[in-house]
Parts: C-alpha cells; structure tokens; sequence
C-alpha cells in the first residue's frame, strides 16, 4: 500500500520553545525524516481547525477508496486503525473523520463541515534505526517536549497517540531473518550451555504479521502471531503478552520471545535478555509497549510447519437470545474438555472457529461432534477440516477481514476467566449469567480462546498477569461509537461498557484479571486488572529505565489517576471523569 508522505519539517516556526531552529537540528539529525502531520482526512475538508483551506481531490479519493483498509492505516502516519485514537473523545468537534458505516468509497464530507487535529500528533519521525529513537529522547529530556509512540496504529486504549505529543512511528523497521541456532547475546554459557541455540526468527519492529507469516510460509515454520494481518509482531501485542489462536498449546507471544533490541529512554541501543539486562527482559514479556523503551527488534522461537485441524461451526446470524444462549451453554459445558485437546480459537453467540495442532481429521470431527449437532439442529453450518500448515488458516480466515475493518471507534470490555470456574456447575452458571448481560447491552459476544492453558513452561518468566496461565477463557465484548456521535451518546455508550466491566469483575473476583491489550480504557482497578501483582514491580523497572518519565501513556505503568487532569489526556481524562461520576 502507498504510504501518504508529508512534507518534511524545514521549519516549525513554533511562537513557544522548542525553537524552530532545535527542530531544524533534529530533522538533521534524522536525516529528514522529521514530519508534520494533520489527519489524511483533511484533504477532502475546505476548514481545518477554523480556517479555510483548498482541498485536494486527488487525495481525497485516495483516502475514501481506501478508509477501510486496514494495509492503507497501518502504511500511514496520521491514521489509525481505530478511530479512538484520531477523535478527540471527550470534544466531538475536534476531530477529523470521514463515514465509514456505508462501506468505501466513504462518502464526502458535508460542504461546511470541518476538520481539527483531534487527538493525532502533530510532529512524528519516520524511525528508520535506533539513532532516531535516540535523538528522539535526547530532544524530548532537553525540551519537555511529549513522547507517544505509533506502530501499526491498532490500539484500542488510545495509548499510540497523544494530543501535542511528539510521535515515533515505527513501522518502517522491518529487517527480518531466520536462524535455524539462535543464541541470545551472552547466554552461551550460561542459558544454553555452550551446546546448541534455537530455532528462531528475528524481525524489525514495524514487521507485521502478514509480512512474518508470507516469510514463515516461504521458509516451511510456524510463527506463533496475533489473528490479524497488519498488527505489528514486536510491537504492543508482544510487550502486554500476545494471544494467539495457538496459544493453548505453543504460549503466548511474551513466553516464545528470546530477546529484544530495544532503545530505552537514556539513548542505549539495549539488549534485553535473560543474561543482558534481565529486569527489562521481564518487564517488556508483558509490562505493556511504549512504555519501557523503544523496542526496535525481537527474537522469538518458532515451530516446524504443522497441520492444523479447523472447525468453522455456526447457527444463524440471525437466531433468537434463546438459541445463542443454548449455543453459549454449550461452549461453556464444552470448553474445558476442548482445552484439554489443544483447541484454541475463537467463540461468539453464533459460531466458532477454533484449530488444533494435535488432533488429525477423525479426532478434531469426534471433538466437535456436539457443537456440530446443535448447530445442525438450529439450520446452521458445520465444517472441520485438516490444513497443511497456519498458512491456509491465515489465508481463509484473517486475510478476508483486512480491506473492511479499519476506522472503527470500537471500545472492548475483556476478563481472564478462571478455568475453575469451568469445572463446577456453579462457576458455569456464573459465566453463562454474565454473557446473557452482554446479549442484553446488547452487544456480541467475542471470546478468544487462547490462554496458554497447556503450555509448559514458567509463568513467572514473564511480566504478563498470572491470571493468564491459570484461566481458560479471554471471555470479551464490545460497543462501536458511531463517528458522528454527540458526547452525552459516548457518555451513555461507554459508562454501560463500563457497568458491564464491573459485572465482569465481579464475575472472577481477583482470580481474574484482564488483556490490558483489549480492555476497556475506563477500567477503574486498571492495575490490578491490568498486571495482578507484578504491578509494584513493573513500576520499579519503569523508574529504573526511565527516571524522568519521558515514556508516557494511558493507564501504563507509572501512569496514576490524577494524571487523567493533565493536558495530554484531556481527550480521555474528561470522559474517565464523567464516567466515575456516573457510576457513583
């Protein structure tokens, strides 16, 4: 996809310090890769923020034709994947967004409709090495100037974005290797023995899954990734723990990786791995992206090219509250012996789509016999198959949803959920109690089933929360705020979503906790749900690495609640507020 290019900055001719000539120096020392942004929007608007302007109808149908596209977001600075990041959520006036509920073309914005900054920020450097995120902290720590970071754009806590921040944008680090004996830096001795490395694949920090698994296909391995194409694989999902429809059986993405290079906040290009700064290697296994430093590549383990059973099994879209109820009984009755399997995948209230690397054709249709038969009885689709590789997998069911995902303002509401809770029949009733809430927002139903519930190895080897390794569904859902939406129609949304965490909470108790990945941004026991009790230690290593802070977002580690006052987040902070009252 062409990548929307912005002028780059000659001069700022900013009225406040910085001075334009200390940005003139930083462009120099990036070698011109310091850009302004606005949002690619703004091209179809004749106002932005407040005053007239030409548009571009050049670049205005490239923008409608492609709003959808989640390859075309991922490839451009000054969009998101999810439109959270690019409005203003708490001022439906600052904001810079087209409709996207009709399909592309989106249609032109009214005549005298206008276009402001929103949240995006306005400066960003296209990072091509280390020495950029370096210069970058040195321009930040010298000025006071605010830090956000941007990888492929999908983030749905509105944490790679920062109004007035000074933006990284990371996605055009994208060397990738292979190496069939990988060593860690320094651990010859002392991890591995002076005998052998592992099987392992190294990638930039702007590689996305679809340029891993187009490479792991090439070269017959199994990269354990995200069910997506355009997120990135070094990025935010690795650093909060990195679910994976394989998970079950082969871990989760914080568990796999062998080391990272990552620029911490003082300048140092550091390698972090069990033998070279170990602290940082468990704080970036699941402490959170953006937050410890820059992570400009990682090393992760990968598996030979595997069959993998496939069930696609579903009842109708259109089924009443009391079949997908009956569904969900099942899933619930059925999950646990499916865990036990080695499947993994994904359950809604009409369907599922799990994989199994363990069972062959005749195993995988005796697994699924029970869901095929209700499914069947209720007019649904049933279908189980074995594919040769993750490949066919990725190309029938992930690709298909990349051209017309993009630029929705989607808000999640996730919960690790015990996997105790699944062998009574009461911790199943409370489960089921729970998702018939959700039916009733109304809002789907969305469970990853892909916590690592037969993985060996050692929780505490990572900075993920512990309820990851002790639960058995990733039990989600979520509420879409419309583009157009008013504030008090956000307020209202969002404090149900809210209310609806609460339940969620109450559901598991502590023994749960929360992707921090896909949760909702208005979690009040955010660290507890967050981390669970690796939070104290996650902040010693923040301090530690980033003394003064640089490395800033929101409910990251070393983020507190008043921070919600400050400037910087006053398109969040207001509406956390709002909603803190309303739940009084």
């Amino acid at each position: 996809m062409a990548v929307v290019v912005l002028a780059a900055l000659c001069s700022f001719a900013l009225a406040s310090s910085p001075s334009s000539h200390a940005w003139d120096s930083l462009n120099n020392s990036v070698d011109g890769r310091l850009y302004h942004a606005r949002p690619v929007e703004a091209s179809c608007f004749s106002i932005f923020d407040g005053s007239p302007q030409a548009t571009d109808s050049t670049a205005c149908a490239t923008v409608r034709s492609s709003y959808l596209d989640a390859y075309y977001r991922a490839d451009s600075f000054p969009i998101y994947q999810q439109a959270q990041s690019s409005m203003c959520l708490s001022d439906p006036s600052d904001q810079c967004l087209l409709d996207n509920a009709d399909g592309a073309p989106a249609p032109l914005p009214a005549a005298n409709a206008t276009c402001s900054q929103g949240s995006i920020p306005p400066h960003y450097i296209d990072v091509r090495a280390a020495e950029d995120v370096s210069a970058a902290f040195e321009f930040a720590s010298k000025y006071g100037v605010g830090l956000s970071v941007k990888n492929s754009g999908h983030d749905y806590l509105m944490r790679n974005d920062g109004k007035g921040t000074f933006n990284l944008w990371t996605r055009n680090l994208r060397n990738m290797s292979y190496d069939a004996a990988f060593v860690p830096s320094g651990c010859a001795s002392t991890f591995y023995h002076a005998t052998h490395g592992k099987r392992a694949i190294t990638v930039g920090g702007g590689v996305n899954f679809d340029e891993v698994y187009t490479f792991a296909h090439a070269n017959n391995f199994t990269y354990i990734g995200g069910y997506a194409s355009t997120v990135a694989a070094s990025g935010g999902w690795l650093q909060a723990g990195g679910h994976s429809t394989l998970s079950p059986v082969y871990g989760l993405g914080a568990d796999r990786v062998l080391q990272f290079k990552v620029v911490t906040p003082d300048g140092l290009l550091r390698t972090a791995n069990e033998c070279h700064n170990p602290d940082l290697y468990w704080a970036l296994r699941g402490g959170g992206g953006g937050t410890f430093g820059v992570v400009v590549e990682s090393t992760s383990l990968v598996e030979s090219a595997i069959p993998i059973a496939v069930a696609s099994i579903s009842i109708p879209k259109n089924a009443t509250k009391a079949s997908q109820m009956q569904w969900l009984e099942l899933m619930v009755d059925s999950s646990l012996e499916w865990a036990q399997e080695g499947w993994g995948g994904h359950i809604s209230q009409v369907s599922l789509v799990n994989m199994n690397p363990l069972l062959d054709l005749a195993a995988a249709k005796a697994s699924m016999q029970n869901a095929i038969t209700l499914a069947l009885s209720l007019g649904g689709k049933a279908n189980v198959t074995v594919v040769p590789s993750w490949w066919e997998v990725y190309q029938g069911f992930v690709v298909p949803g990349e051209a017309t995902t993009g630029g929705t303002a989607r808000f999640l509401n996730s919960r690790l959920t015990p996997r105790k809770m699944f062998e009574s029949a009461a911790g199943r009733s409370s489960i089921l109690a729970y998702l018939d809430q959700v039916l009733d927002f109304p809002a789907a139903v969305y469970v990853p089933f892909t916590t690592p519930f037969l993985w060996q190895g050692d929780p505490a080897s990572t900075s993920v929360n512990p309820a990851w390794y002790t639960s058995l569904w990733h039990t989600a859902m979520h509420v879409d705020i419309a583009w157009n939406s008013t504030y008090d129609d956000r307020v209202s949304a969002l404090t149900k979503l809210t209310n609806l965490t609460r339940a969620a909470e109450a559901m598991t108790g502590l023994a749960g906790g929360t992707y921090m990945n896909e949760a909702n941004p208005f979690t009040q026991n955010w660290k507890q749900d967050f981390w669970g009790t690796n939070y104290d230690r996650l902040l010693e290593i923040k301090k530690k690495y980033d003394p003064k802070g640089l490395l800033e977002c929101w409910k990251c580690i070393g983020f507190e609640d008043e921070d919600m006052h400050d400037d910087r987040y006053k398109c969040h902070g207001k509406m956390q507020q709002t909603i803190d009252h309303a739940l009084l």
